[in-house]
């Protein structure tokens, strides 16, 4: 199976649930259906769950998840709109103005729109959750998370792991209401796991013996073939070899648009040939026909006749 997380989130979640062919989880803040998604690797596996997402084009981009629901909004601690400046180039979009400005800084384009905040308990109680134990629940909501833990029970609806991104947008520099996040979770009865730098991990306490040693050892070659050091050498080996294919089958081609430039060349001055003898050729024809249609060629037919007579006779002495 592949993974598709940014920082190997996907992978250490694996690992807490491995072999488990159907699992439930919650994604706050979704963004992309395969980019750095925390979930695909699980959907490819047999799972589904609930992805939030506020920006309609990419809510849109989970249409292809059949099992799944996708809820186009924003999560928080109560109802209402904000405007939040949209990133549509980056999984940078967010509600806080700090953030916005730091995304712009890079340049990158936003538009502000006016999104709709919902708590998680709504939500989960119109989708027919009433309550709900499952897998996990992320919350990657550039500054926002602390809103949306505000806005669920998680004695209600209690994930097994809880991890959220809790640092300041393309740093590891923690985000001033951590603490607060902390506290908020942490009422719950979850316990810190494990920071792997851009996440802060929880486990619900009565998972947490068995689910931290999981968290032991980073993530590496005993997780997946595909997170070696030589991986990523095979893969540039790979396409240094592909763009070498593709190099030669682009001179290739051009080689062959030259013969055929030239073959048509040639058969455009064939054609002209062909042409200038054609018109002879019609030139004549009429000439001839002129002559059989002449005056002295009628007068002269006794004359060839008999001449054509003496020819046989000759031709039999």
């Amino acid at each position: 199976m592949e993974f598709y997380s940014q920082n190997f989130e996907d992978v250490l979640l694996a690992r807490c649930f491995a072999n488990q062919d159907n699992g439930f989880y919650i994604d706050v803040g979704a963004q992309h259906e395969e980019a750095d998604s925390v979930t695909r690797h699980f959907y490819d596996s047999g799972w589904s769950g609930i992805n939030i997402e506020p920006v309609s084009e990419f809510a849109e981009m989970f249409e292809c998840r059949n099992r799944d629901q996708t809820i186009c909004c924003a999560a928080g601690s109560q109802e209402g709109t904000m405007p939040m400046a949209v990133s549509l180039a980056s999984g940078l979009s967010s509600f806080d103005q700090a953030n916005a400005a730091k995304t712009a800084s890079m340049g990158l384009l936003t538009e502000t729109r006016q999104i709709r905040i919902r708590p998680l308990n709504s939500i989960l109680a119109e989708l027919g959750l009433a309550e709900k134990n499952f897998e996990f629940l992320k919350v990657d909501v550039e500054g926002f998370e602390l809103e949306v833990i505000k806005g669920i029970d998680l004695d209600r609806y209690r994930p097994r792991i809880v991890l959220c991104e809790v640092t300041e947008p393309n740093t590891s520099n923690k985000t001033s209401d951590f603490d607060e996040l902390c506290r908020e979770i942490e009422s719950y009865r979850y316990i810190k796991l494990y920071f792997d730098g851009l996440n802060q991990w929880w486990g619900a306490a009565e998972a947490c013996e068995e689910l931290s040693r999981h968290f032991v050892l980073p993530p590496g070659v005993m997780d997946s073939t595909t997170l070696t050091p030589y991986s990523g050498t095979l893969a540039r080996k790979q396409l240094r070899e592909a763009s070498e294919v593709q190099r030669q089958t682009n001179e290739h081609v051009a080689e062959l648009h030259r013969e055929l430039h030239d073959l048509h060349r040639r058969l455009q001055e064939a054609e002209k040939s062909l042409s200038v003898i054609t018109s002879s050729r019609n030139q004549a024809c009429n000439e001839l026909s002129a002559v059989y249609s002449s005056y002295s060629w009628k007068i002269t037919a006794p004359l060839r006749k008999a001449s054509q007579i003496l020819k046989k006779q000759k031709a039999m002495s």
